[in-house]
């Protein structure tokens, strides 16, 4: 009895199949890595990156800073500010930079709702400028 072994040549080629297996996977890489940079991004605070700058922002209760219609800092505010800038623990809003990176500060003055809108406008202004002041 005499076998032969014949071999069936496949009607489609297997390549296409494992090229699309290995993107697949090389965009699920890529995917877990961006979702990884997202949530450590959401853990280290505020912070967002455009380019090559990265952009840091502290959003303080104005209850906190300003008694209302006032443009005085209350003692807990100056004690904010004192941490933030003044302390040597306040990293988060440090400007040493030695001279490498362009560091800009934006400061924006509200108010509450009480009162006129010129005024509104006026004491955001000046509650702006006294946080500069500072």
């Amino acid at each position: 009895m005499k076998y032969v072994l014949r071999r069936h040549k496949a009607k489609f080629d297997i390549w296409p199949v494992v090229y699309i297996d290995l993107m697949t996977q090389i965009m699920m890489f890529f995917v877990i890595l961006w979702s990884i940079s997202q949530m450590q991004a959401k853990r280290s605070g505020a912070s967002k990156t455009l380019g090559d700058t990265t952009l840091h922002e502290v959003t303080l209760p104005g209850d906190v800073l300003f008694p209302s219609g006032r443009t005085k800092l209350t003692p807990q505010g100056e004690d904010v500010f004192a941490r933030l800038f003044k302390d040597d623990t306040g990293e988060v809003l440090s400007f040493e930079t030695g001279g490498l990176t362009r560091r800009v500060l934006v400061i924006h003055g509200h108010t509450d709702s009480d009162g006129k809108k010129d005024e509104n406008y006026v004491l955001g202004f000046q509650r702006a400028l006294t946080v500069y002041k500072e």
